[in-house]
């Protein structure tokens, strides 16, 4: 519990701006860290928000789908209080790193939606986190969930309710999908979030068709390559909010990054989401046709799939450098970040392929990290020539005593992304890509795992 403490109070510091200037427009009043601007009416309506998706979620849970986790009661609620217990807890993937942080974006943005700045929104975030894991459940309170839900809740939140704001009242049916939070606030008070600093820079909407294959071996023996001959439908959606050259933050994630994708059919699937966004950054190397951005970034990448599963939080600093030439007809782009996996969780190969020589207490197929992260990319542009564009991350982690794995050891996870596109109209371009995941577990006491997934893409993009 006290890394739970330590991870949100550095989280906070971390997020708060390092001065403040006088005289600025609302905007800026809007991101100040004084509570005073929403009122008491703010925080006694985003609470009681809060505490209905909670026991909403609940009553879904133990009425609709009768799990015994929610059918709590006083007993339990006492005893997650008064004994201090914390675990890491065996829920499935798709809950604690999708359902989670989404439940987290939903609690955060009943913050924003009532004119609570990302920080104060962060506590809200955290706080319906806490409520939860005290007494929406019989199981013990979870490490894991309180790192991740307010951290991507967070990131998601605010990504959403910007987009959110930037239709500026219009498509009103399709806001309740880019944050039902904000909508709902909005139906129901009559009463608009304040403005924020920034706008999309980009959006483009892809489709197309993917390739999948695997392999997987072990030290002691081998195990066939795997995949599926028959093409699989994609799509995607990637915003890119704030320019990220020169950027100077104003507020938290005023400039950020959010790349959506999934493929699938029948029993092969894939679902990628990156997103990533600018904690404070200043405008360094500004020379001639350079423009250059310092930032303290934070990251959660997800990578769910049918013989895949990857998600990390992390933060740290990085550079991004944009160089054109003097006649605009070519650009280079490059970015380079390091930092720290808060807390990884990564598919454990072996007791997937081995379930009889692991704990039979373990639900979940996956184990939890924490260490090193980085990133580095390229992009090279020329109107006649088209776009190529690669990049990799790299996680170096050691296993999290979470008391249900016996194996120990470092895991090493590689992934990259490299891909040409050539526009055949101004607002239409068609492309391949290629993205490959490596992963090694270098086990204790079984034998090491190395595992390959490869994922070919033919597709066409669209810039709306």
């Amino acid at each position: 519990m006290k890394f739970v403490c330590v991870f949100l109070l550095l989280f906070c510091i971390l997020s708060v701006p390092c001065r403040t200037e006088e005289g600025k427009a609302d905007i800026e009043t809007e991101n100040s860290v004084v509570f005073s601007k929403p009122g008491l009416r703010g925080f006694f309506i985003a609470s009681t928000e809060i505490l209905g998706v909670n026991f909403a979620v609940n009553a879904f849970d133990s009425i609709v789908l009768n799990a015994d986790f929610a059918k709590t009661n006083p007993s339990f609620m006492w005893k997650h209080l008064s004994s201090g217990e914390w675990e890491f807890d065996q829920s499935s993937f798709a809950v604690n790193q999708f359902a989670h942080p989404y439940a987290g974006s939903l609690y955060f943005n009943a913050g924003r939606a009532n004119g609570f700045n990302f920080y104060q929104s962060f506590l809200f975030s955290a706080g319906g986190s806490l409520f939860w894991e005290l007494f929406m459940e019989t199981s013990l309170p979870s490490i894991n969930d309180m790192i991740v839900t307010p951290f991507a809740g967070a990131l998601y939140g605010e990504m959403l309710h910007r987009l959110f704001l930037s239709t500026k009242g219009r498509l009103k049916p399709l806001t309740w999908f880019i944050s039902p939070q904000d909508a709902f606030n909005r139906f129901v008070t009559g009463t608009k979030a304040p403005e924020v600093s920034g706008g999309v820079e980009s959006l483009e909407l892809f489709f197309g068709v993917d390739l999948f294959s695997n392999f997987i071996k072990f030290s002691d023996t081998y195990d066939n390559a795997g995949g599926i001959d028959v093409p699989v439908f994609a799509s995607g959606i990637k915003a890119v909010y704030g320019d990220p050259y020169a950027h100077k933050t104003e507020a938290p994630l005023d400039q950020f990054t959010l790349d959506l994708s999934i493929a699938g059919f029948i029993d092969s699937y894939c679902l990628r989401v990156f997103a990533n966004g600018l904690l404070y950054s200043i405008p360094i190397l500004a020379e001639g046709r350079s423009k250059s951005t310092f930032g303290v970034e934070a990251v959660y990448n997800v990578i769910f799939a049918s013989d895949t599963h990857y998600a990390t939080a992390a933060g740290g600093a990085g550079i991004k450098q944009l160089i054109a030439s003097v006649d605009e007809k070519w650009s280079f782009k490059w970015e380079a970040f390091a930092g720290w996996d808060i807390i990884n969780a990564t598919e454990n190969n072996y007791y997937m392929k081995q379930i009889t020589n692991y704990k039979k207490d373990s639900k979940r197929t996956y184990d939890y990290y924490t260490g090193a992260y980085a990133r580095l990319g390229i992009t090279i542009e020329n109107r006649r020539f088209g776009t190529f564009q690669a990049s990799a991350n790299g996680d170096f982690l050691f296993k999290l005593p979470d008391g249900k794995s016996g194996y120990g050891g470092a895991l090493f996870v590689q992934y990259a992304d490299i891909r040409y596109e050539h526009a055949l109209w101004k607002n239409f371009s068609i492309g391949g890509a290629d993205f490959i995941y490596h992963k090694w577990n270098l086990y204790g006491d079984v034998p090491h795992v190395e595992f390959i997934s490869n994922n070919v893409r033919l597709y066409g993009k669209a810039a709306l």
